[in-house]
């Protein structure tokens, strides 16, 4: 999909990229795996947040990881990418 780097980073800054969204972590490595074969340059990124991207764009394509999965293994919680604080359950 090619789209604005504004349109998908927090600060609304950004050109022209193809975005690839990966909607299941398990199928990252083969997303990374199939465009070193192709040798075109990547960045991955999830929410989006803490990214300042040039209104030139970016020439290689950006892997967009939107999982927002939350689980619990004891007193330790473990949150994916791009999950919120206003995803965060409350009491």
């Amino acid at each position: 999909m090619r789209t604005l780097l504004k349109k998908i980073t927090r600060f609304k800054l950004g050109g022209p990229v193809r975005v690839v969204v990966i909607r299941k972590t398990e199928d990252v490595p083969s997303r990374i795996r199939e465009l070193k074969r192709k040798k075109e340059p990547f960045f991955v990124i999830g929410g989006g947040t803490n990214i300042i991207a040039s209104d030139k764009g970016y020439k290689g394509v950006i892997l967009k990881i939107e999982t927002k999965k939350l689980s619990a293994k004891g007193n330790i919680i473990i949150i994916r990418t791009s999950f919120g604080l206003s995803d965060f359950p409350t009491t």
